[in-house]
């Protein structure tokens, strides 16, 4: 994490710059550009191919000179942003390096045709990506107004008992000017803050502003791009921040930073219902994924290896059948004395040296009769054989969390959100009209029921389907499965979902 200068990574070439001398870097590399424009002018070359290190080569190279230069051109943006990350880890006294795979660090998302501006009467267009983010941060600035008088902030109390300052957006600064996106389509996103319209106008360019040196990840903003290190900051990979402050009440996990925690708690929290049964999730994958293998009987994924019938319901699934029917692996054997054990997957492998040749700690606890036992599924087994336990309704499975001594016990308290408690008493109501008619609560048959909207009586038409896709809006139902079958939570991402941490009741589930 020393390198704060923009390195030119081309084959050959070592020059570097200083950060403030980005142009001479960019005109730099564009020389190279123009170097392999003229190969292929005399013929020395066939097709354009980007020499930088790291980069994913097409196998035919690039065959048009500007969609070359565009690709090429990347690159110092791409360094940019990594250099910049590198001297924000380092004003925050951050050094733990990321585990990520590095073999990525420098993959370049293609530019088939040149990059236009659509700003309201602007016409702008070029083929590299530096030029056209100066372009639009200047759409942005050019409103600032002079003299104007700095954004009113207040100070608003964290979730881990911390005071931060933030906007102040229930009350306008006197005399500052309303800022304005302008982009077209856009529904005119307005903010006294200058800095809030620009990192908004990423979401129409798609353009970021820091990225890791080490697995080239992009980041829209500075406490995303930090928490993608805080989060690499555990005991497995040796590295622990000083700070490690923000502990989870309910599980007793510890995080480096609020908004990690924060993210983390929403998991503790269910405000999702399946629409065919009574399981809840807390975040829509989960649900998404359950529709699928519970569900649907379709198989939409047909394997493409000659003279095979098999057909899967999702990408991940017709993964695993590729690997496990069709490509060679590798076969693990175990060489822990006489055991013959063999398996062709890596983490089965290390499950079973972990409970057949490790002194595997038992830190799993029956609250009943406090028997010790060493994973999670085998204190349910015990539950449920032993005690006479059942799995909770509108649970998929037991859940454990870890106490302040260390033992994992049964969670006997579950939280509800608002709006699933919601969900749950329309579902009642529809049931119980269902019922009442004789008919059985999963037909398809809509009834009229009156349902409380303050002072009034409005009546709604719902079937036990349709009561729960009326507030379950938020949540992927199967006609959005074939659109978001690709799509996961974690991002690196980074991405938080909005689920609204108001509780609506606890459910004591011993």
């Amino acid at each position: 994490m020393t390198i704060t200068r923009l390195v030119c990574e081309w084959e050959g070439c070592s020059e570097s710059f200083p950060l403030n001398q980005n142009s001479f870097f960019l005109h730099h590399i564009q020389s190279h550009v123009h170097e392999e424009t003229d190969r292929l002018l005399e013929g020395e070359i066939k097709s354009f191919v980007c020499k930088w290190e790291g980069c994913a080569k097409p196998d035919d190279g690039i065959k048009h000179e500007l969609e070359f230069a565009r690709h090429v051109l990347y690159h110092p943006f791409h360094q940019k942003l990594k250099v910049r990350g590198l001297l924000a880890l380092r004003a925050k006294k951050i050094y733990v390096p990321c585990q990520l795979d590095t073999s990525y660090r420098n993959l370049v998302p293609d530019f088939p045709t040149s990059i236009f501006c659509q700003w309201e009467g602007c016409s702008f267009k070029c083929n590299c990506i530096t030029s056209f983010d100066d372009h639009v941060r200047y759409h942005v600035y050019e409103q600032r107004a002079p003299n104007d008088p700095p954004v009113k902030r207040r100070a608003v109390q964290g979730i881990s008992g911390r005071k931060r300052t933030e906007p102040n957006s229930e009350k306008r600064s006197r005399g500052r000017t309303m800022y304005t996106c302008k982009w077209t389509g856009c529904g005119n996103f307005t903010s006294q803050d200058i800095l809030q319209v620009q990192v908004h106008t990423q979401t129409h360019t798609n353009l970021r502003q820091y990225a890791c040196s080490k697995c080239g990840a992009l980041f829209c903003t500075k406490d995303k791009f930090l928490d993608h290190h805080r989060r690499q900051a555990t005991e497995e990979s040796g590295f622990i921040l000083d700070d490690i402050v923000f502990q989870c009440t309910y599980c007793q996990k510890k995080y480096p930073s609020e908004a990690i925690l924060q993210n983390h708690m929403q998991s503790h929290i269910y405000n999702i219902m399946c629409q065919y049964c009574h399981n809840t999730f807390s975040k829509p994958s989960g649900l998404r994924k359950h529709i699928i293998y519970r569900h649907r009987k379709e198989r939409k994924f047909p394997c493409q290896y000659q003279n095979c019938d098999y057909k899967a319901k999702d990408k991940y699934d017709l993964g695993k059948h590729v690997d496990r029917s069709h490509l060679e692996r590798e076969i693990f054997q175990c060489k822990e004395g006489d055991c013959k054990y063999m398996c062709y997957n890596e983490d089965t492998y290390k499950v079973h040296l972990k409970k057949k040749h490790s002194a595997c700690p038992k830190n799993y606890e029956c609250h009943i009769c406090n028997k010790r036992l060493g994973e999670g599924r085998t204190l349910s087994r015990h539950l449920i054989k032993v005690h006479d336990y059942s799995r909770p309704t509108g649970l998929a499975k037991f859940r454990y969390s870890q106490d302040p001594d260390g033992i994992y016990r049964l969670q006997k308290i579950k939280y509800e959100s608002k709006k699933l408690v919601a969900i749950k008493e329309l579902q009642k109501k529809a049931e119980s009209s269902f019922l009442a008619l004789g008919v059985s609560p999963r037909s398809n048959m809509d009834l009229v029921i009156r349902t409380d909207t303050g002072e009034e009586q409005q009546l709604k038409f719902v079937s036990y389907k349709n009561a729960l896709k009326e507030l379950n809006s938020d949540s992927q139902t199967e006609e959005d499965l074939e659109d978001d079958s690709d799509e996961e939570d974690e991002e690196g991402e980074e991405r938080r979902s909005s689920v609204d941490l108001t509780l609506g009741r606890t459910v004591n589930l011993s």
